[in-house]
Order: structure tokens, then C-alpha cells, then sequence
């Protein structure tokens, strides 16, 4: 979640990418997706969208994370641990492959709220 001022530093650092959807956020409300493209941000002509979001303290960015098919997710159990504790490598291993799951689910859950509250708007 961004400020304004946070989300010109996040794209003038590089954190935020090219082609990347942002979600514009008042009162806890969704008012309209902008895209960060070329070094601009571009919104909808005729959207709810105005750069007065820009200069509100109480307006949030977020950059909405690519789409995840969520059936492609593996079950965890498909891996196989290593037999012992003596061995780091694998365990180092496993220990990515857990933080890597984690991370999935997570957008995984998040993509699904976004999607519940789009429906909830409609």
C-alpha cells in the first residue's frame, strides 16, 4: 500500500514496473485502476479517476499483482523432503521452495478478494 508521495518514490526507484496496474483506493473503496506505462500514469478519459487522488492523504495505491491461475498451484506434497536433517543444502532448499509456496497462496487469496469485491461493487 503507497501514498501518493510513496508511490512516485516506489516508481522513481524501480520498484514499481513498467505496465504495472495500480488500484486507487479512498475511504476503502476502489475508485478506479490506473496503469503505470512509458513513465506516465494513464487512467480511463471520463473515469472516476482525477489527480486531485494524487494530492489526498487519505487515498492508497496498491500495485495489483499478474493474475495467478490458481489451479496450476501444486500441492505441497508433490516434493519430496529430504530423508535427513544433516542434509542443509536440501533443507535450504525446501526452506525456499516453503517461502515461494507461501508467497503463491497469498496472491492467490489476494486475486480472489479483489474479484469477490468487484462483484460485490457490480
Amino acid at each position: 500500500m503507497y501514498r501518493a508521495n510513496d508511490l512516485f518514490e516506489a516508481i522513481h526507484s524501480g520498484e514499481i514496473k513498467d505496465n504495472s496496474k495500480i488500484s486507487v483506493m479512498y475511504d476503502g473503496d476502489i475508485v478506479e485502476i490506473i496503469e503505470y506505462k512509458g513513465g506516465e500514469l494513464r487512467w480511463k478519459p471520463g473515469g472516476k479517476f482525477s489527480t486531485k487522488y494524487l494530492c489526498d492523504i487519505d487515498t492508497e495505491f496498491e500495485v495489483i499483482e499478474d493474475e495467478i491461475d490458481i489451479d496450476s498451484i501444486e500441492n505441497i506434497n508433490a516434493y519430496k523432503l529430504p530423508e535427513n536433517e544433516t542434509d542443509f543444502i536440501q533443507m535450504a532448499e525446501v526452506e525456499r521452495l516453503f517461502y515461494w509456496k507461501i508467497d503463491e497462496l497469498i496472491k492467490a487469496i489476494k486475486q480472489q478478494q479483489r474479484e469477490i469485491d468487484k462483484l460485490k461493487e457490480d
